[in-house]
C-alpha cells in the first residue's frame, strides 16, 4: 500500500487523511455507529480495488442501530449517492438537467456516478472560510 492512511481525534468526532482525501466524521450521540461505518468504508476504499472488506459496525449497548455494508462499490447509482453523499437525488437529476453537476456514465437508464468524480467535483465546490466574524 502506498497511501498513508492517517485518523486522528477531533474535538466533534474523528478526521480521516488518506492521500489528498481529508473527512471528518462527527460522533455525535445518535449517529455515532453510522460516523464510525462511513470512516471505515471511506479506509476500505482509500486501500485499494479489489479487496474484499466487510464492514460492520454494532453499539454494545444497544443505544444505536447496527450498520453494516460490503465493499466500497468504484460506481454509484443515484441512491448511493444520496446515501452516502447526502445530495437528494432530485438535485442530481436536476444537476445532470442543467449540467452542473459531477461528471456521470449513463448505461441505458442507469446513472452512474464514480467515486472519484464525486471527490473531485466536490473538492472543486470546497470553500475555505476565514473564520472572522
Amino acid at each position: 500500500m502506498g497511501s498513508r492512511i492517517v485518523i486522528e481525534p477531533a474535538a466533534n468526532g474523528v478526521i480521516l487523511e488518506a492521500g489528498q482525501l481529508r473527512k471528518v466524521f462527527v460522533l455525535d450521540p445518535g449517529c455515532r455507529s453510522r460516523a464510525v461505518h462511513d470512516l471505515l468504508r471511506e479506509v476500505a476504499a482509500s486501500v485499494g480495488e479489489g479487496l474484499d472488506v466487510v464492514v460492520q459496525v454494532t453499539d454494545p449497548r444497544g443505544v444505536e442501530r447496527a450498520v453494516a455494508t460490503r465493499s466500497a462499490k468504484r460506481e454509484l447509482r443515484e441512491d448511493d449517492v444520496a446515501e452516502e453523499y447526502g445530495v437528494p437525488v432530485k438535485t442530481l437529476q436536476q444537476w445532470r438537467r442543467q449540467a452542473t453537476g459531477p461528471t456521470y456514465a449513463k448505461v441505458g437508464k442507469s446513472v452512474f456516478y464514480g467515486r472519484a468524480d464525486l471527490d473531485a467535483f466536490f473538492a472543486r465546490h470546497r470553500i475555505q472560510t476565514t473564520g472572522g466574524a
